[in-house]
Formats: structure tokens, C-alpha cells, sequence
């Protein structure tokens, strides 16, 4: 029989917080397509899933959870754990990240000619 009920809302949002840092920190690695089939599949035979998709030991919603490369099943035993980033796949994290902030710099060099441009134009 699944459980319903998930932890406290403030519990939910601990948790939450520490598995969303972790995987930004770690570039946001995402799981193949076999690997979450498998961590899913995992999650929805467990006494702890609940019929809203969650689990009922931390509250996370399992279908987005379960992509995370860093992240683990809060039981004890677990079910599944974090997975390692192979060199390839950091190194394309990393690539992304740079290109993320070259666009970034890109476009605040942008907005500043904007800006003035446009201060120099409401001088004449």
C-alpha cells in the first residue's frame, strides 16, 4: 500500500535546497534515459512513493528528482545512488557554463553601448 502523506513543508524545502545546490554546483548532470527508467522504476515499486509521485521520506517529487545525476534515494538501505560525471561529460558541463557566461558578458557589453547611446543622444 503506498503512502500519502510527505514530510513537513519546511522539511521538503531543506531538502529541496540541498539537492538543488548540489546539482548546480555540479553543473546540473542530467541522467540517460536508462539510468532514470531504471531509478524510476525503482521509486515506483517502494512502499515510500506516494500517489502524488513523491516520496515520502523527503518530499521530493521522484520524475524530477530522479533525473539528477547527484542525486540519491533517501532510504535506508538506498535504492539508487548519485552517479559519477565521466571526464566527457564535465568537460561538456564545463564548456556550457563558459559559453552561459561569455553570452552573459556579450550581452551586458551590449546593453552598456545601449545605455550610452542613448545618454549621448539626450545630450545633442
Amino acid at each position: 500500500m503506498k503512502k500519502t502523506e510527505t514530510p513537513s513543508f519546511l522539511r521538503m524545502l531543506k531538502t529541496f535546497a540541498k539537492e538543488s545546490i548540489n546539482f548546480i554546483r555540479e553543473g546540473a548532470p542530467m541522467c540517460s534515459e536508462e539510468e532514470y527508467k531504471e531509478r524510476m522504476s525503482l521509486c515506483v515499486e517502494c512502499p515510500n512513493y506516494t500517489d502524488k509521485s513523491a516520496c515520502s521520506l523527503c518530499g521530493c517529487h521522484m520524475p524530477v528528482k530522479a533525473k539528477w545525476k547527484t542525486s540519491e534515494c533517501p532510504d535506508n538501505p538506498k535504492k539508487w545512488s548519485r552517479l559519477t560525471i565521466n571526464e566527457k561529460e564535465a568537460a561538456a558541463i564545463k564548456k556550457k557554463a563558459e559559453e552561459a557566461r561569455d553570452a552573459k558578458i556579450a550581452s551586458n557589453l551590449k546593453i552598456s553601448s545601449s545605455l550610452k547611446s542613448l545618454k549621448e543622444r539626450g545630450k545633442e
